[in-house]
């Protein structure tokens, strides 16, 4: 039989946004940046609240130029993009705070590693590095799944897989995921 293509409810939408913030529309900016937003204040980056608004004008910079090169297609949707140049935009800033700090031996050993402490220390955070230390394969459908909200048959069709193997793929992802949340909860 012939079988429906799924499609992700929001394209159309994106599409909009897309032509419009092209057109300069400051409502399809403010989408931009909202979608940014998500990414600059709710992540573990911990990008100081005076520097959001730097962060979130260097992402709608970024966006406008990758969105007005010719040629330009986007694989994902916009909100994806967005997201993903945000997240790029804020490791940037991170590397460039690290570098700020003079490194001499004058500076007191402060014991647990910072990443350590801020995995035992915040629900979020101890999330995400327990999804980095699984494999790649969990990785991605969980980042393509969860965070991209892509659903299971089009990752499968990406893949050329059925729709069921995505899904069990996803259950002994969040099976192995759940183990190293235990583990790290014993060890806190």
């Amino acid at each position: 039989g012939m079988e429906k293509p799924t499609s992700h409810p929001e394209p159309c939408a994106e599409d909009r946004v897309l032509r419009a913030f092209l057109a300069g529309d400051p409502g399809a900016c403010h989408s931009v940046k909202r979608w940014a937003l998500e990414i600059v204040h709710f992540r573990w980056f911990g990008i100081p609240f005076d520097e959001r608004e730097d962060v979130l004008q260097e992402v709608v910079e970024d966006v406008w130029r990758a969105v007005t090169k010719p040629g330009f297609t986007i694989r994902r949707g916009l909100k994806p993009f967005v997201r993903h140049i945000a997240n790029a935009r804020c490791i940037d800033r991170m590397r460039r705070r690290r570098n700020e700090v003079e490194l001499t031996d004058q500076i007191a050993d402060p014991g647990d590693d910072p990443f350590e402490m801020l995995a035992r220390n915040d629900a979020a955070a101890r999330l995400r590095a327990a999804v980095d230390r699984l494999d790649e394969r969990c990785r991605d459908v969980i980042q393509l799944h969860f965070v991209e909200e892509i659903p299971y048959a089009e990752i499968a069709a990406r893949e050329s897989r059925a729709e069921v193997t995505m899904r069990v793929r996803m259950f002994h992802c969040l099976a192995a995921l759940r183990k190293i949340m235990r583990r790290w909860e014993l060890v806190a």
